[in-house]
């Protein structure tokens, strides 16, 4: 039986795109070990929370809840990072458009950990925030 021109062209395509999964075939255990040092790197280079002084008049702002209920705010602007906060903490940013506490860089933004309410510092819940051992 002859095969047509698009059933040849099929089957062409197919066996080069086997040969070039062969060819870039990657060992499992190069994968894991790759996999574990980004793990380490990412770790040991994460960031202790550093105290935040930023204001957000001109910043775009976007709010909602997260799937668990807590309302969250984030600011973003320009070239900047995007500045997060959840929580009591979300409320007062938006409030007051104004970040004056702690805060932790996480995958490129800024995630807001504790806010400044007089002279005490309260987490997203508004205990108390003391810096994790």
């Amino acid at each position: 039986m002859a095969r047509s021109a698009a059933q040849r062209f099929a089957i062409a395509r197919a066996i080069a795109r086997r040969k070039n999964s062969v060819a870039t075939e990657i060992n499992p255990a190069a994968v894991a070990t790759r996999k574990q040092g980004q793990a380490k790197q990412a770790k040991a280079t994460s960031a202790a929370p550093q105290a935040i002084h930023v204001d957000f008049q001109s910043a775009a702002m976007n709010e909602g809840r997260t799937v668990g209920g807590q309302p969250y705010v984030s600011f973003a602007e320009g070239g900047q990072p995007v500045i997060i906060g959840f929580g009591r903490i979300a409320d007062t940013m938006k409030r007051d458009r104004l970040a004056k506490g702690m805060a932790v860089r996480e995958r490129g933004m800024l995630k807001v950990v504790a806010v400044y309410e007089g002279e005490t510092l309260r987490d997203e819940r508004g205990n108390e925030w003391r810096k994790a051992a």
